[in-house]
């Protein structure tokens, strides 16, 4: 069937509508669709995972194994991810004629890969180990404060400059994190007041609530590095052009091998059982796993998505709110018990991570006047 002019302009307004939007309106509605995708679809993760690791119930844990958890799910992810690229080359083939050019690895660039994937597995098994210890309100509590960990580990790296929004930022997250581990157990006076009713010793996580914590600040500081590396390695050095050219989609089918296998070899070391559980279990828990695998795979791509259309501060901004609808999940559906001091911090720390990456907004925009403002004069001089 031949297809008319008429037809034509209409997939090309509604191509223009859905993927490429140019009017505000229309990248607002599309931002706001991939953002309410990408936390449900990390709310599914954290209550799957937490399901999977440590139930609510005084049942047994259906795999109470994170390590090995962890890299079952990377691999499912990189194999999705794989075939998904392969799709699509195959249907720019069919579509276009032609696959996209894309620029070969090199060895040091597949090196580099391996290496983020596997800074990746340790960060993500530690904070898998976390939540077996904590329920998914407070992972996400401590989590929202650990943003300060990125700002330090960006000035240190050179790749930002701490100003006095930033500054400011570090103050409110540093002050929702002590709010958030006031230890509130027969506390008088203005710490009462603060802390509200609250839980008695011995309650509810009050053995695991320290190395849970542990876990997730140990867990932020590899992220912080993991994150501060990638923006270098992308952005800064130009031996490495064929990773730059890559999509996210691209990159899972090299890191998310590498992540799985580190945490495999973690298992390995720590969860000499967790190999015979996991055959014994498989058929309950294949559902689970490939939920979680589906879920890990729609929030990158939605993350992707929203950085091609908006910009990468953008997507950090929607990261930080994204604790809100995290802990509230954790409060509605495993009726997590949170309470007013951490409530509170809660709240501080949200601020001070949209306050952060608000600076960071404007740094790039400054950065892009002076760049243009370069442009211009280097211009003016060639015409004199």
């Amino acid at each position: 069937m031949l297809a008319t002019p008429s037809r034509l302009k209409w997939e090309a307004e509604v191509r223009n509508a859905l993927v490429e939007p140019e009017s505000t309106a229309g990248v607002g509605c599309q931002v706001f669709l991939l953002a309410l995708m990408w936390w449900s679809a990390a709310v599914v993760v954290a209550l799957e995972m937490k399901r999977l690791l440590s139930p609510i119930s005084n049942e047994a844990a259906l795999y109470p194994y994170p390590f090995a958890l962890t890299g079952t799910v990377n691999l499912a992810v990189a194999s999705i991810a794989w075939l998904l690229v392969r799709a699509v080359e195959c249907a720019q083939t069919k579509c276009f004629g032609h696959a996209s050019q894309r620029k070969e690895l090199t060895t040091y660039e597949a090196l580099v890969l391996y290496g983020m994937g596997t800074c990746q597995g340790v960060e993500l098994a530690l904070g898998n180990k976390a939540l077996c210890l904590l329920s998914v309100s407070t992972n996400r509590m401590a989590v929202a404060c650990c943003v300060v960990f990125q700002l330090g580990t960006s000035v240190l790296w050179g790749l930002e400059k701490l100003g006095p929004t930033k500054m400011a930022a570090a103050v409110v997250l540093v002050g929702g994190g002590v709010l958030e581990s006031l230890r509130c157990q027969r506390s008088t006076g203005l710490v009462a007041a603060v802390c509200g009713p609250h839980q008695q010793p011995g309650s509810e996580e009050t053995e695991d609530l320290e190395l849970g914590w542990a876990l997730v600040v140990l867990s932020a500081l590899l992220s912080s590095n993991r994150w501060a590396l990638t923006q270098f390695v992308l952005q800064k050095s130009t031996l490495l052009s064929a990773v730059g050219s890559m999509s996210k989609l691209q990159l899972l089918p090299y890191m998310s091998p590498a992540t799985s296998a580190v945490c495999l070899g973690m298992a390995a070391t720590f969860e000499q059982n967790a190999f015979s559980a996991f055959i014994r279990g498989m058929q309950s828990m294949s559902s689970s796993l490939l939920i979680i695998a589906v879920s890990i795979l729609t929030l990158t791509v939605c993350e992707l998505r929203i950085v091609h259309v908006t910009a990468a501060t953008v997507m950090m901004v929607l990261a930080a709110v994204h604790n809100i609808p995290m802990l509230l999940a954790g409060v509605l559906i495993n009726g997590d018990a949170v309470f007013r001091n951490q409530w509170l911090g809660f709240i501080l720390c949200t601020i001070g991570a949209i306050l952060y990456f608000t600076a960071r907004l404007w740094d790039e925009v400054e950065v892009s006047g002076m760049k243009k403002e370069d442009a211009d004069e280097e211009e003016l001089v060639h015409l004199i």
